[in-house]
């Protein structure tokens, strides 16, 4: 369901109905900006990374993670990362 930012149209006035509108990043003139249109998502989900907090990646499962990166040296020697 589409629906204006900073609206009720997700929710349509019901209190906690557990829906929020989050827009997408468009290019725009100066850069990337908020697209005039968004989705309605469960409150507290993601589809980019600009919808979590604290520099947070969005994960492939629609939730804020911390990211963690693991390297497996297969070398004979010892790498730096």
């Amino acid at each position: 369901m589409t629906c204006q930012p900073n609206t009720e149209d997700c929710c349509s006035g019901v209190t906690g109905c557990g829906l929020e509108c989050k827009t997408r990043a468009e290019e725009g003139v100066d850069g990337l900006v908020d697209s005039t249109e968004g989705i309605c998502v469960a409150t507290g989900t993601c589809f980019q990374h600009r919808h979590c907090e604290d520099d947070h990646p969005c994960s492939g499962n629609g939730v804020c993670v911390a990211a963690h990166l693991y390297l497996q040296n297969d070398m004979d020697f010892a790498l730096e990362a």
